[in-house]
C-alpha cells in the first residue's frame, strides 16, 4: 500500500514522553517515506478519524474509553499498536499515581491482549509483557543526538552534582557521597535537583538548588549551563524500574555529562563501570565515585567522551526509526489484506457517530467551563 496513513492516539500528544517515543521518530519516518502522520488526544478522536487510518498507535492506554476504541478497531480489522514504555501492570510504590495505576492494571492487561502488536522500549520490558500479548516488538529509546553542545570539564570551575527525576526516589545510598563532598571546604561543589526528587533530597538533609520539572528542550538548556556537571542517577531495584530505559544516561552522554548510577538495571545493562560511567551498589561506593569525579576533571572528561561515543553509535534515533519502519510496514501489509470493506450504511453511521461525538465534546467543554466559573469567587473590595 503506497503512502499509508498512521494515526497516533495519546492522552497528551504534546507531552515529553509522546515526543520521544512517537512524534520525533514517526515524523522522521513519515517525512522520509511519504507517509501521512496524524496526532490526536484520545478524547478528540472519532470514527471518521479511525476509518482514515491504516495503522493506529495507542500510547499507554489505561481507560475504558480507550478499550472501546480498541474493540471497534479490532472489529474493523484496522491494525492496532499498543505503545508502552513502562511496566504499567506492576507500578513501584514510589511512582506518581501508583495506586491509580494498580486499579487500571487489569484493563491494561486486556488491552495488551487486544493489540495486534505491542511496542515496548527495552528488552526487559519485552520479556515481562510477552505472556500478555499476541506479538511484541522492541522499539528502543535513544539519545538526543550528536549535535548538542557538550560540557567541557576543567579543574578551575566549581563542580555541579545534578540529580533529575520526575518521581521520588530512594536516595539514601547516594546521600553519603553528596554529604562527603559538601562538607569538604577544599572543593567547590553545588547540588542541583530537577523535578520531584528535590523533595527526596531535602528530606534526607541534602541542601540543593531546585528546578521544577520542565520540557526536554528547556531541561537540556538548563543543565547545559551548569559548570562541570556530574549526573547522579539513583534507582531502586524493583521490577518496574528494571524495565525502564537508560534514557537519562543517554541524555547526559550526548551533553558531555558523566554519570554515576545505581548498580541496577537498566543502567547496569548499558554502562561499563569505570569505562563510560560509574555504577554504585553501596553508600561507600557512592562516596568514592562522587569524590573521585569531583576532584578529577580528566576522569570526568574521559567518561563523558566514552559515553558519548557509545550512545551515538549504539543508541541512536536512526535505530529507533528503523525499528518503527519494520513494525509499521508489516502491519500496513497485514491490514491491506484483512481490512473489512466499508458499506454505505457504515459510512452513514460513522458520520452520525462522529457528529454526536462532536456535540458531546462541546457540551463537556461547556459544562467544565461553567463549573469552573461557578467556583471563582468575585473579587472582594474593602468597605470604605
Amino acid at each position: 500500500m503506497p503512502n499509508p496513513n498512521i494515526l497516533v492516539l495519546a492522552t497528551d500528544p504534546g507531552s515529553h514522553i509522546s515526543g520521544i517515543r512517537l512524534v520525533i521518530p514517526l515524523q522522521r519516518l513519515a517525512d522520509r517515506l511519504g507517509w501521512t502522520l496524524r496526532l490526536s488526544p484520545f478524547h478528540a478522536v472519532n470514527r471518521l478519524d479511525l476509518r482514515w487510518a491504516d495503522v493506529v498507535v495507542i500510547q499507554r492506554a489505561t481507560r475504558s474509553r480507550e478499550e472501546r476504541v480498541m474493540a471497534w478497531l479490532n472489529a474493523q480489522r484496522i491494525p492496532v499498536i499498543y505503545e508502552i514504555d513502562d511496566l504499567l501492570t506492576e507500578p513501584a510504590d514510589h511512582v506518581m499515581g501508583a495506586a491509580e495505576l494498580r486499579e487500571q492494571a487489569p484493563l491494561v492487561r486486556r488491552m495488551l491482549g487486544m493489540a495486534d502488536v505491542v511496542s515496548a522500549s527495552t528488552p526487559r520490558l519485552v520479556d515481562e509483557l510477552r505472556p500478555l500479548t499476541k506479538l511484541i516488538h522492541l522499539v528502543p529509546n535513544y539519545g538526543p543526538g550528536k549535535y548538542l553542545a557538550r560540557a567541557q570539564h576543567d579543574d578551575q570551575s566549581p563542580v555541579t552534582l545534578l540529580i533529575a527525576a520526575s518521581d521520588r526516589q530512594a536516595v539514601g545510598p547516594m546521600v553519603a557521597g553528596i554529604r562527603n563532598v559538601q562538607a569538604d571546604r577544599s572543593v567547590r561543589v553545588e547540588t542541583v535537583a530537577v523535578g520531584a526528587i528535590a523533595d527526596s533530597l531535602e528530606e534526607a538533609g541534602v541542601p540543593c538548588r531546585r528546578f521544577p520539572g520542565m520540557p526536554r528542550e528547556a531541561f537540556f538548556a538548563t543543565i547545559s549551563a551548569l559548570a562541570n556537571p556530574i549526573g547522579l542517577i539513583p534507582l531502586d531495584d524493583s521490577r518496574f524500574s528494571a524495565c525502564k530505559s537508560a534514557v537519562k544516561f543517554f541524555d547526559y552522554a550526548c551533553l558531555g555529562i558523566p554519570s554515576i548510577c545505581s548498580n541496577h538495571p537498566p543502567y547496569a545493562d548499558v554502562i561499563e563501570s569505570g569505562q563510560d560511567g560509574m555504577l554504585c551498589d553501596s553508600p561507600h561506593a557512592w562516596a568514592d565515585a562522587i569524590r573521585q569525579l569531583v576532584l578529577d576533571a580528566h576522569t570526568r572528561q574521559r567518561l563523558a567522551d566514552a559515553a558519548f561515543r557509545k550512545v551515538t553509535q549504539r543508541h541512536s534515533l536512526d535505530q529507533t526509526v528503523a525499528s518503527w519502519e519494520v513494525l509499521i510496514t508489516h502491519l500496513v501489509d497485514q491490514g491491506a489484506r484483512n481490512r473489512r470493506p466499508i458499506t454505505p450504511s457504515q459510512r452513514l453511521a460513522d458520520a452520525v457517530a462522529s457528529r454526536l461525538d462532536h456535540v458531546r465534546s462541546a457540551l463537556t467543554d461547556w459544562n467544565r467551563r461553567r463549573l469552573k466559573n461557578r467556583h471563582v469567587r468575585p473579587t472582594e473590595h474593602p468597605k470604605p
